[in-house]
């Protein structure tokens, strides 16, 4: 079953195989993302977050999730060494890492109703479970940043998740929390790894460190993929293994 909403200001797909896949139960995922927008939005005066930023809620009276989240937050920066930033102007914005965050709520729901082979797909950010629709990996493409229509790449995954952060689709709107310009290279970063909440946060922070983002994800113990806006394509050591359905 294969089904697609406009939450968050983004499409989201959740396709998914197996005799428990009803559409009771996507439409249950479909909602626990709307509750989370609902909870977390920065556009929405009613928010937890707006209302934060509005002063009208203190952070001790948050619900367990929005401090839970706004914790995990911290802990990020201080990983990323403020790569990772949530604070603007004064201003708190954790949309960096709820979007991942929320992906992995509806994959921790779906595995609850013991479903095992499924893709959730939020604006291209992506957590993997078992085989795909046919059998044997799933098979992503990974936009070209110059080439309009075309793939960059395709790689064959299980069991994993997939984040991109660029600069090409919406031009310079990654800022760069460290020096407080946008981004303007690499234009394209793609990671690979186990929970998609980490791997978008890591994709987010890393695309800001330019080249030395790619040594940094391979620390976290994930791999990578870098288009520089010179066309240079970077990739850690073992990214290769997701290029090829033989490989692993």
């Amino acid at each position: 079953m294969k089904a697609t909403r406009e939450i968050m200001g983004m499409p989201i797909t959740i396709e998914a195989v197996g005799d428990n896949v009803t559409q009771a139960v996507i439409e249950e995922v479909f909602s626990r993302f709307q509750e989370i927008d609902d909870r977390f939005s920065t556009y929405k005066p009613g928010s937890e977050i707006s209302r934060l930023n509005f002063g009208t809620l203190d952070s001790h009276d948050a619900s367990e999730e929005v401090r839970a989240v706004l914790d995990e937050c911290a802990r990020l920066a201080r990983l990323t060494r403020g790569y990772f930033k949530i604070r603007r102007d004064g201003m708190i914005d954790p949309s960096g890492y709820v979007k991942g965050w929320a992906i992995y709520q509806a994959a921790r729901l779906l595995d609850r109703r013991f479903i095992t082979r499924y893709c959730i797909d939020a604006g291209g950010d992506m957590q993997i479970r078992g085989e795909a629709p046919t059998g044997g990996f799933w098979k992503i493409g990974i936009t070209h940043p110059f080439q309009s229509g075309k793939l960059a790449k395709l790689i064959y995954v299980k069991n994993a998740a997939v984040a991109t952060s660029g600069t090409y689709l919406r031009g310079g709107h990654i800022l760069n929390p460290i020096t407080g310009l946008n981004v303007t290279d690499p234009v394209s970063l793609t990671v690979i790894g186990a929970q998609i909440d980490q791997v978008d946060a890591l994709a987010n922070a890393a695309i800001c460190m330019g080249e030395d983002g790619l040594a940094f994800v391979q620390q976290q113990r994930c791999e990578a993929v870098m288009i520089t806006q010179s066309g240079k394509v970077l990739q850690t050591l073992g990214f290769r293994r997701y290029e090829h359905k033989s490989a692993r």
